[in-house]
């Protein structure tokens, strides 16, 4: 038997899972989608947040797990390859997460897509070796774009035409974050170890973030349009599209790790300040009424 430490779990959450970032991005994420899918009841939000909060850490857990070797070849010295930290008990701590979640979940709607999102994620990490490196964002992002469908399906209030935009909005952009802040010179990663960037070519790469940046700048204002979440987040959604124009432009020119650090903040931020936006703009309006 496997014997559970606490301390595997504190490791792991201390250098790849801080609660003082990913507690505060979850909590955008699903508030920011709740309230743009018409759902406003405290408790349900409350659940969401949570929900989101272990559903991220499960999948980060899992990500990390898969990626032992391939982090090993690239010389980093992360818990999980040095061994500090147990996978086999990181395993048991991810799985007391998931059961957690279908515990605070147990309306069949929402429990059916989050049995949906576990047998997505089971495949892909069965087939994630077989799967060609240059993809591997569209498959990871996945959980961003079912956050806003899950929130609607706890309220159903709001257009579920919107809402696909809403998930398109944010599966492209957290794609087009990881593309962009990936991108390196081919001489700045180990040999042998194929990244986008080397499969694609930086210039590819770069190229292909920005089709995913303008797609999801798209989807996004298509998504205010039919859900009208409000003016914070269609102005939010402008300033940061801007923004990340003018990073692109020198960037799609001389791609490299340098440049591309600045989209690890940014790129980030492109989609999530809408929603904080969103958010904000609500309480002033309820503290206003």
């Amino acid at each position: 038997m496997v014997p559970v430490k606490r301390e595997d779990l504190f490791k792991f959450i201390k250098e790849r899972y801080p609660i003082k970032t990913s507690l505060p991005i979850s909590a955008v994420l699903f508030w920011g989608s709740a309230l743009c899918c018409g759902l406003y009841d405290p408790l349900s939000i409350c659940v969401g947040i949570i929900t989101s909060f272990l559903a991220l850490f499960i999948l980060r857990a899992l990500d990390d797990i898969s990626d032992i070797d391939l982090d090993r070849a690239r010389g980093l010295k992360r818990g999980l390859v040095t061994g500090e930290i147990s996978t086999k008990g990181l395993k048991i701590w991810a799985l007391l997460a998931l059961l957690s979640v279908f515990l605070l979940n147990p309306k069949p709607l929402a429990f059916f897509i989050i049995v949906c999102l576990c047998l997505f994620y089971l495949a892909y990490f069965k087939l994630k070796r077989a799967i060609n490196p240059a993809l591997l964002p569209f498959f990871t992002n996945v959980i961003f774009g079912a956050i806003p469908l899950y929130a609607w399906s706890m309220a159903r209030e709001a257009s579920l035409e919107g809402t696909l935009f809403l998930m398109l909005f944010l599966w492209t952009g957290a794609c087009a974050h990881d593309f962009s802040h990936d991108v390196h010179a081919l001489d700045e990663t180990p040999q042998h170890i194929e990244t986008p960037s080397v499969i694609l070519g930086p210039k590819g790469c770069a190229r292909l973030s920005a089709i995913l940046y303008a797609l999801s700048a798209a989807f996004g204002l298509s998504a205010w349009f039919l859900l009208r979440p409000g003016a914070g987040f269609l102005v939010a959604l402008m300033a940061t599209s801007a923004l990340v124009a003018y990073l692109l432009a020198p960037f799609m020119a001389h791609p490299d790790k340098e440049r591309a650090k600045k989209f690890y903040i940014w790129g980030f931020v492109f989609f999530t300040l809408p929603l904080l936006a969103t958010i904000i703009e609500k309480l002033l309006l309820k503290l206003e009424g």
